[in-house]
């Protein structure tokens, strides 16, 4: 057999390892604190079937005092079906100082928000016992929270940024596949090999 005729069922694997469809990965969002008290945040969220916040659809994040962070986990069934963010801070009075928020993926960070930008009027829908006060001279965002219900419901449109930081790996399993290939090329050309003395 033409060893050409042997990389047509070798390229239909790769290309079936790449781009068939799987599963998206768990979303981190992460909130980063420079100052926080309370024992846990919640996170609630609307899906494009359920058009309301109920404790169905709700994350807790214990906050971690070590890190200063606190971590919502949103299940990969999720992913394109995200329609709404709400997010709650301990029933405490307090001001809150947030650092930054990074949405994550199949363990990679996919974006991250200053919380300038994440807080800013208009990526803020609504909010309940808590007001913003962004702080731009001083690069700092602060949470105003009084202890009866304190939470922020984001954008539309910042939702669909969050949404979209879902992975499926296929870049990943791309990359495996190229470095693979560059293997199996690199090998066949000996170049590994030193010459016999």
């Amino acid at each position: 057999m033409n060893k050409k005729m042997l990389y047509i069922p070798a390229l239909i694997l790769i290309a079936a390892y790449v781009f068939f469809p799987r599963p998206a990965s768990d979303l981190v969002i992460r909130l980063t604190f420079e100052e926080v008290s309370g024992d846990s945040c919640e996170l609630f969220y609307m899906v494009d079937s359920d058009v309301n916040f109920s404790s169905d659809q709700k994350v807790s994040a214990q906050i971690d005092y070590d890190s200063m962070q606190a971590e919502f986990w949103l299940d990969g069934s999720v992913a394109g079906h995200l329609t709404g963010i709400r997010i709650d801070l301990p029933h405490e009075t307090q001001v809150a100082v947030v650092k930054t928020i990074t949405v994550s993926s199949a363990g990679v960070i996919q974006k991250e928000f200053d919380p300038r930008d994440f807080f800013a009027d208009s990526n803020i829908s609504g909010t309940n016992n808590l007001e913003i006060i962004v702080v731009s001279t001083l690069h700092k965002t602060y949470l105003s929270a009084q202890s009866d219900d304190p939470y922020l419901i984001i954008s539309d449109e910042l939702v669909s940024q969050v949404d979209a930081c879902y992975s499926d790996q296929r870049a990943f399993r791309l990359l495996v596949c190229v470095f693979l290939a560059g293997f199996v090329i690199l090998s066949r050309r000996k170049i590994f090999e030193t010459d016999a003395a």
